[in-house]
């Protein structure tokens, strides 16, 4: 979502101005995971929904985080064969 550099695992959130269904998240970002035994940092897409519990009718909020599929195409990008010493 921008070219901020990320605290190991944190990640920051705005207005989804696409949203045109209900299914749709309120707000869209961006992050970084860092795994607690390797240090392996990896780029996470941050989705938030705004919701209320049926039962009580009280008011939370509803996260979810996935792999940044745009870092693992570029990753998975043919190698450059011109840099191969053979």
């Amino acid at each position: 979502m921008g070219d901020y550099e990320h605290k190991p695992n944190s990640g920051t959130m705005f207005p989804n101005k696409y949203k045109t269904a209900d299914n749709h998240p309120d707000m869209k970002g961006d992050g970084k995971g860092v795994c607690p035994r390797c240090g392996e940092e990896w780029p996470v897409d941050l989705a938030l929904w705004k919701r209320k519990a049926k039962a009580s009718g009280k008011g939370y909020i509803s996260v979810s985080f996935a792999p940044d599929d745009r870092a693992q195409e570029q990753d998975m990008q043919e190698p450059d064969d011109s840099q191969i010493p053979f």
